[in-house]
């Protein structure tokens, strides 16, 4: 009944009872927090936009970059075609092509961590030292 009477007197003064006040507060913060969010997700759409442009870009400019190295890399083929011949041309080719493809591979696998032979065996070899068979 007191707190009846308290909401009564500040109510006759003019003033908001205090849950009110509290009640409105959160309102803010919550219309405030949705303001923000919403912008932060406008900004991160804009950027997400501008960086697939800009993937895009780099992709186009990788498969032009590509079609000009080919081309440039033509010329002593076609140098080693008039010396060698076709058929010695392409064993060339395709040997040095292999072997690079193959470094390339080895290189990549040890990057990544995945063991390669190598490293098995090493593995196995100190798996044994531990144990001592």
């Amino acid at each position: 009944m007191s707190a009846d009477r308290d909401e009564q007197t500040t109510a006759q003064q003019g003033e908001r009872p205090l849950g009110d006040a509290f009640a409105q507060f959160g309102e803010d913060v919550a219309d405030s927090l949705r303001s923000e969010f919403e912008q932060l997700r406008a900004e991160a759409a804009d950027r997400a936009r501008s960086g697939a442009r800009g993937a895009g870009y780099l992709a186009a400019a990788g498969v032009t970059g590509a079609v000009a190295a080919g081309a440039g890399l033509m010329l002593p083929i076609l140098g080693l075609r008039r010396l060698l011949g076709p058929g010695a041309t392409a064993v060339v080719v395709a040997a040095g092509a292999g072997s690079a493809s193959a470094y390339l591979a080895k290189r990549g696998l040890e990057e990544l961590g995945v063991p390669t032979e190598a490293a098995a065996e090493r593995v196995k070899q100190a798996a044994k030292d531990a144990v001592g068979t």
